[in-house]
């Protein structure tokens, strides 16, 4: 496996990330740690642009859910750059979310200008799957070890909520910190 300081390209971070699929699936016995502490993902309520309500990572599919997160919009491209071998993940029976993180930020007045701004600009068929959250951005970074707010976070997630592998930036310039 990859160290955490070392870069991969997509096709061996896709292989890393498959690879924890297998030990979800697998049941295994061992969680991850990272500095001695184990990462979970806690519980967020979301809705999708299509509308379909989730919660994460409860509403994952088959051994886990791989989740985009970003803070800011210029991320996008960084979001874009996973999306090609995204469907590889998916074939796996993996679920997968793309997850603005909005905050409380945006006042619950405009929450709806900015749900059609995003309806209207992003691809129909990735409705299903971009959920923004305006909830407590804080407490989703700290839980998963977000300390850099300036790129995306790409985080696969086993259905009980263990951190299996976490990476961020570009897919071709993507440093795994995996188990």
């Amino acid at each position: 496996m990859p160290g955490a300081a070392e870069t991969v390209g997509p096709s061996r971070l896709a292989l890393v990330i498959l690879i924890g699929l297998a030990s979800t699936a697998g049941g295994a016995e061992r969680e991850p740690t990272f500095g001695g502490n184990s990462r979970r993902l806690p519980a967020i309520e979301l809705v999708t642009l299509s509308g379909r309500r989730i919660i994460l990572p409860d509403s994952g599919s088959g051994p886990g859910t791989l989740l985009a997160f970003a803070f800011r919009r210029q991320d996008q491209s960084l979001i874009d750059s996973w999306l090609p071998w995204v469907e590889r993940v998916a074939a796996t029976g993996c679920g997968f979310y793309e997850v603005p993180l909005l905050g409380p930020s945006v006042p619950r007045f405009l929450r709806g200008v900015v749900r059609a701004g995003m309806r209207t600009t992003v691809p129909r068929q990735l409705h299903l799957h971009l959920a923004p959250d305006y909830g407590d951005i804080d407490r989703i970074a700290k839980a998963l070890g977000l300390l850099d707010r300036t790129t995306a976070h790409i985080v696969l997630v086993a259905r009980d909520g263990r951190v299996v592998v976490l990476a961020q930036g570009r897919a071709e310039e993507a440093r795994p910190d995996c188990c």
